[in-house]
């Protein structure tokens, strides 16, 4: 990628200075203003004229989406409030039982605003490998609708093949929409609707903001069709930006080409100096001549951004140190500003709460919780909760804690402070009663797997003693057996009861197959090891025996010679 010949882009600078609409209403001025009214007066009452109401349209608006139209050689732009905005728009294209195809390797936000469609629209939503063009030919299906990329994804920078998987996909019905996530790389480094794509779409927050001060999104088309039916959801839903954050935005995109090569050969160098650093084991970036999508790299992009991952040699005390010595890379959890930044650490430590175990004392910079399961433990009080040592990560939650209203009532509060004074003792007698039930069930012959990290043939029962203190009431097991065993032990079961939360001083316990999992396909469920004969175990605090003679009974009266389902 050194060397890279920039000279296809020279138009593009152009485009992004000079694209604007005119204002002649408004002097005609060079720059588009800042257009701040929410209304404009008709001339009569049939209202002839562009702008009525500034969430229907909004002329400082109307300018940055026509530059972004004309920067991805697209013929209609959208902007919406974030790139989750946009998100939400696109996927409102779908009808409920459409088919959804999502690339497997993608940013985890939009991983759950995917999944959270089979619940919230009925939506068919399912994940296969965009580096696979035969994946997405097995997984096309009569009703598949859309099919969402990265390209290159998040985390892990895979660059995809655009054209080939767009090809496959219109061949099957040229109705399918082909959505591409261009974040990382901008209009200036690639373009999706050149290669066959229907929508592209953007976290403009990121690279094409540049600057860490604008929550934006935006989604460009060459389909009228589809343009028509996002400008009716843009407006019905709300989700547009305000005219100082598209003045903003539209500002960013006069120095998007200056900024994009500054971060390609800033992040180039910065990966072949990694690479031969002895401390790194290995090093993530598609412009790399050894990256396996090299040569795609350089068929349908024009030169990579500033964002790039490693791996560091060692444990999380080896990244703590790392991390705690950065001078002038911030931890951060957003990316493509003109500063550097590595990601903040978030760890969710629900399952053993901050008696066995502390994330931030191994590097972490927030600690989160459910409070509703172990640290309360009463299964009264639904609250959560954030740790941190950072004072600015402190105060930005604080302030969304307030702004957003999300806080809990001082009666909860009084019960989970309550909770918290039993805690010790509460959570010392959910690792015994669980590690003995552990012990038990591995023992039983009609018992296929036990999963429990203080066991000593567990995988990362090293690391378990390493990092904790000891394990709570949290464990899972594998029945043999398939549905109708499972319905029999679970019908037969007396103290332990059948139920979706954990934590609590009661024992409890879940199928998640049918459970947790009904909107999955039973591919997909397999995939991540929910199968039909997997149970997940809160363990309470009542008497072990109890607990053990409970499960014992209700195991035995399963068949001698269940079928396994591993």
């Amino acid at each position: 990628m050194v060397g890279k010949d920039f000279s296809s882009q020279s138009g593009f600078v152009t485009k992004a200075i000079h694209c604007s609409p005119a204002s002649k209403s408004l002097g005609d001025p060079v720059i588009t203003p800042i257009v701040t009214s929410t209304i404009y007066q008709y001339d009569s009452v049939h209202n002839d004229k562009d702008f009525e109401y500034t969430r229907v349209g909004n002329p400082t608006r109307s300018a940055l989406e026509a530059c972004l139209a004309a920067l991805d050689n697209g013929k209609y732009g959208l902007a919406f409030a974030s790139g989750q905005g946009a998100t939400t728009s696109i996927t409102h294209l779908l009808n409920p039982r459409d088919h959804l195809l999502v690339s497997k390797d993608l940013y985890y936000g939009t991983e759950g605003s995917m999944t959270s469609l089979r619940q919230s629209r009925d939506i068919d939503v399912e994940f296969f490998d965009a580096g696979n063009p035969d994946s997405l030919r097995r997984a096309l299906k009569p009703n598949t609708a859309m099919i969402w990329l990265e390209s290159p994804t998040n985390p892990h920078l895979v660059v995809v093949d655009i054209k080939t998987l767009s090809d496959i996909a219109h061949k099957h019905n040229k109705k399918v929409m082909v959505v591409v996530d261009n974040t990382f790389l901008t209009s200036y480094f690639q373009r999706p609707l050149d290669l066959g794509a229907d929508i592209t779409m953007y976290s403009l927050t990121k690279f094409m903001n540049g600057h860490s001060d604008v929550l934006m999104g935006a989604a460009v088309t060459n389909c009228p069709d589809i343009h028509e039916r996002l400008r009716r959801l843009q407006i019905n839903l709300g989700i547009v930006p305000g005219p100082f954050d598209c003045y903003l935005m539209h500002r960013s995109l006069k120095t998007l080409s200056v900024r994009m090569e500054k971060h390609h050969e800033n992040s180039l160098r910065v990966a072949k100096f990694l690479q031969k650093h002895p401390k790194i084991e290995k090093v993530l970036h598609p412009a790399l001549p050894d990256n396996p999508q090299y040569s795609l790299t350089l068929k349908q992009t024009y030169g990579h951004s500033g964002i790039m991952a490693f791996y560091l040699k060692g444990d999380i005390d080896e990244v703590k140190k790392f991390a705690s010595k950065l001078k002038y890379i911030a931890i951060a959890k957003s990316l493509g500003g003109v500063e550097s930044t590595i990601v903040m650490v978030v760890v969710d430590n629900t399952f053993l709460t901050s008696y066995f175990q502390r994330p931030l004392d191994l590097g972490a910079d927030i600690t989160m919780y459910s409070l509703t399961k172990f640290m309360n433990g009463h299964s009264d009080v639904l609250m959560g909760a954030a740790v941190t040592n950072c004072p600015d990560i402190h105060e930005r939650l604080r302030r969304l804690q307030i702004n957003l209203g999300i806080v809990p009532g001082p009666f909860d509060c009084y019960l989970m402070h309550r909770s918290l004074k039993t805690l010790s003792v509460r959570m010392e007698k959910h690792h015994e009663n669980s590690l003995r039930v552990a012990k038990f069930l591995q023992k039983h012959p009609k018992i296929e797997k036990v999963l429990h990290p203080a066991l000593p043939d567990n995988p990362q029962y090293s690391l378990t003693l390493k990092q904790t203190y000891g394990h709570s009431g949290i464990m899972a097991f594998y029945l043999k057996g398939d549905i109708d065993e499972v319905k029999k032990f679970a019908s037969k079961l007396k103290y332990i009861a059948i139920a979706k939360s954990l934590g609590g001083v009661e024992s409890t316990i879940v199928f998640p197959y049918t459970m947790m999992y009904e909107r999955y396909t039973r591919e997909q469920k397999i995939d991540i090891g929910v199968t039909e004969n997997f149970a997940r175990f809160s363990v309470g605090i009542e008497d072990a025996d109890v607990i053990i003679n409970d499960l014992d009974q209700a195991l035995n009266s399963l068949p001698a010679t269940p079928v396994s389902k591993l």
